[in-house]
C-alpha cells in the first residue's frame, strides 16, 4: 500500500506535516539527493519548499535523527534475514513488533523477496549510520545496518526509476510512515541485539593463538573436534532456538525468548565459535573486546567456564585425565589454549627471573623537583597548552567541530586561532570525527580555509580521519597509537567522545577516568596533546550563562580537563537569522591561561550567494554583556509600548461608541483594559487622544467625571 498524494506526487507535504524531515532524490536509481540536503540535517522543509518539490520531483527522502523527531531506520538489506529477524523481534516483544513501521525495498533475492525498513522513532538520542551485522567472506558486506543523525532512506512515494530495480518502496506493516510509534531506548536496544546475531564478521574480533601448533594433538583441540556445541551448551540448560543458514541460535536458561548467543561461526585459525550477545548469560559476557555486543568463545573456553569456573588450567588437566589428546601434559595444554582466548603469547626463551624489571614507580626527592625545569609550552597562545589533556565542550549544534577545524588548521599552518589567538609554530594535526563522515569534514574544511583565503588542498600537516577509536578497547587505543605515530600527529582532535566511549557507565565516575586516563597516558607518552571534544548536559539552569566546567555532561570529565575551551550560547538561536550563533566561548587550563570571549559565528545559509560560510568576530565578555542588556531592555521598552498602544486603540474604540463620553468603570468594562487602565488613561490625555469631562448616567441628575473623545 504505496502512499502518495492522490495525483501520484511523491508526499513531501504529508511527511513535512508529520513531522519528518523529507527531500527530494534523484529519479535515475543513484538515490542521491536531488537538492543540497546538508540544511534538512538541521530543519524540516518549510510547507512551501515541500510543495514546490511535489511538482518537480518523482522521489522522496527522510532524513534520521533529532531532525525528525529522533528517527531511526533499521535497514535489513539482505532479504534472507528478513524473516528471521522480524520473526525474533515478534517473538521477543510482540507489542514492540506491532509498533514498528515496516516497509518493503525493491532490492530482490532469487525466491522474490525484498530487504526491509524498520521505521520508528526513540526517546532519546539517536546515534549517527551504524552497522549491525556484517559478512565478510568473501569480501565485506553489509547485512543489516541503521539510518540515523545524518543519514537517510529513500522511501515510500517514490517513482519506480528511484531505484535501479525499477521496483517501488511499499508499506506492508505496523503505523504508517506519517503516525510513526516512538520506542524506548531499551526497546531500541533489544532490535540492535537482535539485529547483531546476524553479524558473520563478529569471528573476526576472536584474538586467536597466532603460534604454529605442537604436532601431537591437545586434549583442547581433540575435544572441540569430537563434541557438538548441543553436547557443551544444552547440559547447562541452554536451548537451540532455530538454525538460520549454518548459524544456530541459542536462548540462555531461565529465559523463555528470545536469542541469547549463536554457534556457527568460525575464527580465523578455524575454531568454533559460541558468540554471546546477552550480558545475563554467566559465566559468558556480552561484551567483546571492542566493547559492543558479542562476546566469543572457543569450545574448549566454554567448556572451562561452564564446568570449571573459568580455570583453564584445570579444565586441561580433566580433558587429559578423560582421555582427550595424544598429550596429557596439562599445563602445556593450559599455555597453548590460553593464546586462544586473547592471552599474549608467553617468550619462553628465558625464565621470568631472567628479565630486568623496571620499577613502576619512581621517586623524586625535593632537591630533584627544585632543580628540574619545567617549561610551559603553548601550541595556541594563552588557549592550547602542549602535553595537557584539553576538553572542548559545547551545545549541541553550537559549532564545536567548526570551531575545532578552525583550531586545526591554526595549528598546522601557524596562523591566528579565530583571528585572535598566535600559534606560534606549526605542527602536525589530526582530526578523528564520528559525526557526518568526510563529505561533511570537506565542507568545513574549505569554508574554515575559505575564511582565511585559502583552499583546503592547500593546507599541510592537518589529516583527518571519518573513525572514531573505541577508548575502552586496549586494541583500539593502540591502534590509536599507531595513528599518531605514522602521521607523527603533535595534536589530535576526537570528536565527539559519546561516540568513543561507552555510554552504559556514563556517571562511573571511577570508570570514565580509567578511559580517560589510558587514551591521555597513550597520547602523552607519544608527545601528542589530546583534545576531546564533549557535550554540555541539557538541564543547565541558565543555559546562556557563561559555561562552566560543572556543565560537562558525564562522570569525570570536568576532573580529567587539564585544560578546556567551553562553548555556550549567549542568546537562544534565532532561527529567523539562520547561520548567526552568539556564543560565549571561556578558555582556562591547569598552567593558569584564562578568557572569556564572546563569539560570534556567521555561517549564512545554503540560500546565500556562495553558500555558507565561516566568518568570526571576537568581542570582549564585559561588553557582550552590555550589550546584551541592553538588548533585552530596548525588548522590553518595545513589549511595552506595544502593549500600551494596544490598550489604548481599546479605549479610543470604546469611546468612539459613545460620543457624549464615559465614565472610568463604563469605559473599563466595555474596552476590557483592566491592569493598566489609569495609566492608559493618562497616556491617551497626554497624546491628545482623549479629555476629560462629565458624564450624566442613568437617572442621576449631577454629571460624573468621565472622558471621551478628543475632537
Amino acid at each position: 500500500m504505496t502512499t502518495t498524494t492522490t495525483n501520484g506526487r511523491p508526499p513531501f507535504a504529508e511527511y513535512v506535516k508529520a513531522g519528518l524531515s523529507a527531500f527530494p532524490v534523484r529519479a535515475d536509481g543513484s538515490k542521491a539527493p536531488a537538492v543540497a540536503w546538508s540544511a534538512y540535517q538541521e530543519r524540516r522543509p518549510t510547507p512551501e519548499e515541500a510543495e514546490s518539490w511535489a511538482g518537480r520531483f518523482h522521489g522522496v527522502a527522510i532524513a534520521g535523527g533529532a531532525v525528525s523527531g529522533g528517527l531511526e531506520v533499521i535497514d535489513v538489506d539482505e532479504p534472507d534475514l528478513v524473516r528471521p529477524f522480524l520473526s525474533l523481534v515478534k517473538d521477543e516483544s510482540p507489542d514492540l513488533y506491532a509498533r514498528l513501521c515496516l516497509i518493503r525495498t525493491p532490492r530482490r533475492n532469487e525466491a522474490g523477496q525484498g530487504g526491509c525498513h524498520v521505521v520508528y522513532r526513540v526517546d532519546g538520542a539517536v546515534p549517527g549510520n551504524t552497522k549491525l551485522a556484517m559478512d565478510g567472506e568473501p569480501k565485506p558486506k553489509t547485512l543489516i545496518e541503521t539510518r540515523g543523525e545524518h543519514g537517510y532512506i529513500v522511501t515510500v512515494g517514490s517513482a519506480p526509476k528511484c531505484h535501479a530495480s525499477g521496483r517501488v518502496y511499499e508499506h506492508v506493516g505496523g503505523p504508517p510512515l506519517t503516525a510513526l510509534s516512538t520506542i524506548t531506548a531499551g526497546e531500541r536496544d533489544l532490535l540492535h541485539r537482535i539485529a547483531r546475531t546476524f553479524d558473520r564478521s563478529i569471528a573476526s574480533t576472536h584474538r586467536d593463538n597466532g603460534r604454529e601448533r605442537v604436532e601431537n594433538r591437545s586434549p583442547g583441540d581433540d575435544y572441540a573436534s569430537q563434541v557438538s556445541w548441543e553436547d557443551i551448551l544444552t547440559p547447562h540448560g541452554w536451548r537451540p532456538v532455530r538454525t538460520v543458514g549454518d548459524t544456530t541460535q541459542w536462548c540462555r536458561p531461565g529465559k523463555e525468548t528470545g536469542i541469547s548467543a549463536t554457534t556457527g561461526l568460525k575464527s580465523g585459525s578455524g575454531n568454533e565459535l559460541l558468540v554471546v550477545f546477552s550480558t545475563n548469560a554467566a559465566p559468558f559476557e556480552g561484551i567483546n573486546q571492542a566493547g559492543r555486543p558479542g562476546a566469543t568463545y572457543t569450545k574448549f573456553a566454554a567448556y572451562a567456564l561452564l564446568n570449571h569456573g573459568g580455570d583453564y588450567r584445570e579444565a586441561a588437566r580433566a580433558l587429559a585425565r578423560l582421555g582427550y589428546g595424544d598429550k596429557r601434559d596439562g599445563h602445556a595444554e593450559y599455555e597453548r589454549e590460553m593464546g586462544d582466548q586473547g592471552s599474549e603469547p608467553r617468550d619462553t626463551g628465558e625464565t621470568r627471573e631472567d628479565k630486568p624489571k623496571a620499577p613502576r614507580f619512581v621517586g623524586v626527592t625535593c632537591r630533584e623537583l627544585a632543580s628540574a625545569k619545567y617549561d610551559v609550552r603553548f601550541i595556541i597562545d594563552n588557549t592550547l597548552v602542549e602535553l595537557q589533556p584539553c576538553l572542548f565542550g559545547g551545545p549541541s549544534k553550537g559549532c564545536k567541530t567548526l570551531t575545532a577545524i578552525d583550531a586545526a588548521v591554526s595549528i598546522a599552518t601557524a596562523t591566528p586561532f579565530l583571528g585572535m589567538a598566535e600559534v606560534p609554530a606549526a605542527a602536525r594535526v589530526g582530526f578523528m570525527s564520528g559525526e557526518g563522515g568526510l563529505p561533511v569534514l570537506q565542507d568545513y574544511g574549505r569554508r574554515v580555509t575559505a575564511g582565511r583565503g585559502w583552499r583546503l588542498e592547500d593546507v599541510d600537516g592537518l589529516v583527518f580521519c571519518d573513525t572514531l577509536p573505541q577508548l575502552n578497547d586496549a586494541s583500539d587505543v593502540r591502534a590509536l597509537a599507531e595513528f599518531v605515530t605514522a602521521w607523527e600527529l603533535a595534536v589530535i582532535f576526537l570528536d565527539p567522545a559519546y561516540l568513543a566511549m561507552p555510554g552504559d557507565d556514563a556517571g562511573n565516575l571511577m570508570k570514565m577516568g580509567m578511559i580517560l586516563r589510558q587514551v591521555n597516558r597513550v597520547c602523552l607518552d607519544l608527545g601528542c596533546t589530546p583534545v576531546i571534544l564533549h557535550h554540555l548536559k541539557k538541564n543547565i539552569v541558565d543555559p546562556f550563562a557563561p559555561p562552566e566546567l560543572s556543565d560537562l555532561a558525564w562522570a569525570g570529565f570536568d576532573a580529567f580537563a587539564g585544560q578546556w575551551w567551553l562553548l555556550g550560547r549567549r542568546e537562544k538561536y534565532d532561527a529567523e537569522q539562520p547561520g548567526e550563533h552568539r556564543l560565549w566561548l571561556n578558555i582556562g587550563g591547569r598552567a593558569g591561561h584564562s578568557a572569556l570571549h564572546a563569539l560570534d559565528i556567521h555561517e549564512g545559509a545554503l540560500t546565500d550567494p556562495g553558500g555558507r560560510r565561516w566568518d568570526v568576530e571576537i568581542g570582549r565578555a564585559s561588553q557582550a554583556r552590555r550589550d546584551a542588556e541592553e538588548r533585552a531592555e530596548a525588548s522590553k521598552t518595545a513589549k511595552a509600548e506595544t502593549a500600551l498602544q494596544a490598550d489604548l486603540e481599546r479605549l479610543c474604540k470604546a469611546l468612539a461608541r459613545h460620543p457624549e463620553g464615559m465614565t472610568k468603570t463604563a469605559l473599563r468594562d466595555e474596552s476590557g483594559v483592566n491592569y493598566r487602565l489609569a495609566a492608559t488613561i493618562a497616556e491617551g490625555i497626554d497624546r491628545g487622544h482623549i479629555v476629560a469631562c462629565e458624564v450624566l448616567t442613568g437617572n442621576h441628575k449631577s454629571p460624573k467625571p468621565g472622558y471621551r473623545l478628543a475632537e
